[in-house]
């Protein structure tokens, strides 16, 4: 990130903070309407936090300012960074959170325990799904997941604990394997995906994981991995991280604000704020488009509960 960024950032962090202490101050006196935003430090895995988190309030400004000028509505927003899956539970139990976005395994867990319901997803590489993709080197002769025994393993290190290490919890075990560690010889996290696919390509490990997008994208950008690399086993499409809300929230402007994210998009402010999310806009969601989700997610469960009896 170049320095420019960082000033850039600093300076909407501290106009963020002093517009939520305006507006705490505001809601002491005069009781405006609150609405509160809650995300899960999961989310910006592909960003630093202190951006994510200036983000987030200039986020929150931004809809402030749409719902002002196109509804003539005054209501402020706070946003909170969630570091534990607890700290979303009290809050939801608490009636503390709104709207508020977090992994959709996650989202799956709390679902049992409240009256949640999906609305929005984040695109990215023009998709709210994500797919994920084993590779391998072309000089490894793996052309099945059963060819992966004995190799040696990269995992991007943002993924450890996430939706795509349970799907590749669930794929090895369909192909009889009981863990990484039985299948691998060893498993290396390292930095980040770009590094995972040139491990492959300059001989530094035999297979790894990594997004198909971004796969893709080095590929269009260095033809020479895709003579060297190969796809071995591609995941079905998965929505990754969902925002969701209480189905019962006491809070009346909830529909106008989902509205107004999902059409972030439209005003230059509001792209500004999505490119550093790294998304190109917010699409609405139903239960029905996390189906392909919730399968791995309950397959994963129950293969986990067989380990432990």
């Amino acid at each position: 990130m170049t320095l420019k960024h960082i000033l850039l950032f600093a300076w909407m962090l501290c106009l963020g903070c002093f517009l939520i202490n305006k507006n705490a101050f505001q809601n002491h006196t005069a009781n405006p309407s609150i609405f509160r935003l809650g995300y899960s430090n999961l989310v910006f895995q592909e960003i630093d936090p202190k951006d994510g988190n200036a983000a987030l309030l200039v986020y929150a400004q931004q809809l402030e300012k749409q719902l002002a000028k196109k509804k003539g509505i005054q209501i402020s927003l706070k946003a909170k960074i969630y570091y534990s899956l607890d700290e979303v539970r009290e809050d939801l139990s608490q009636k503390n959170v709104d709207l508020f976005s977090v992994p959709t395994d996650q989202y799956f867990e709390l679902k049992h325990e409240f009256n949640l319901e999906p609305c929005l997803a984040v695109v990215s590489y023009d998709n709210i799904y994500t797919q994920y993709v084993i590779i391998a080197s072309a000089k490894s002769s793996i052309k099945k997941v059963g060819d992966l025994k004995g190799k040696t393993f990269s995992i991007p290190t943002n993924y450890r604990d996430t939706f795509a290490e349970k799907w590749l919890s669930v794929l090895l075990y369909r192909n009889k394997f009981k863990d990484l560690e039985s299948c691998f010889s060893s498993v290396k996290y390292i930095k980040n995906e770009s590094n995972a696919v040139y491990n492959i390509f300059f001989d530094k490990t035999d297979c790894a994981i990594v997004r198909k997008s971004v796969f893709n994208t080095l590929v269009e950008l260095n033809p020479q991995l895709k003579k060297s690399i190969v796809e071995v086993e591609s995941s079905p499409e998965f929505v990754t991280n969902v925002l969701a809300y209480l189905k019962d929230s006491p809070h009346s402007r909830l529909p106008l604000v989902i509205q107004e994210s999902a059409g972030l998009h439209l005003s230059k402010e509001g792209k500004s704020i999505l490119e550093i999310f790294k998304s190109s806009r917010v699409e609405t969601i139903t239960e029905a488009d996390l189906q392909s989700t919730k399968l791995i997610i309950d397959e994963f469960n129950s293969i986990k509960t067989k380990r432990n009896k």
